[in-house]
């Protein structure tokens, strides 16, 4: 069940929402004046996020590069994903 807020309660009480967000690591939605305003979410998460976004980018561009024909080898191939992964590993 998704998280919902008013964005006064951030204004007035963010080390409470702040810890809310660390300790489910989920999204907390807020509101302004009843409608959705942003979404708050952890540092860690955001961070999680971004590195998938970035992996499902580069695996468009393989799909793209492999319907135009460009393709490697497999050893090519293996050391390039372990190279992405590497880059945008997440402790």
């Amino acid at each position: 069940m998704p998280i919902i807020k008013p964005a006064s309660e951030l204004r007035n009480n963010y080390v409470a929402i702040s810890a809310l967000a660390r300790e489910t690591q989920q999204p907390i939605y807020l509101t302004k004046n009843g409608t959705g305003d942003m979404v708050l979410i952890p540092m860690e998460e955001y961070d999680r996020r971004e590195a998938l976004l970035k992996i499902y980018e580069s695996l468009s561009e393989g799909e793209v590069a492999l319907k135009a024909g460009k393709t490697v080898s497999l050893d090519e191939a293996s050391k390039a994903m372990l190279d992405v992964i590497n880059l945008h590993k997440v402790e």
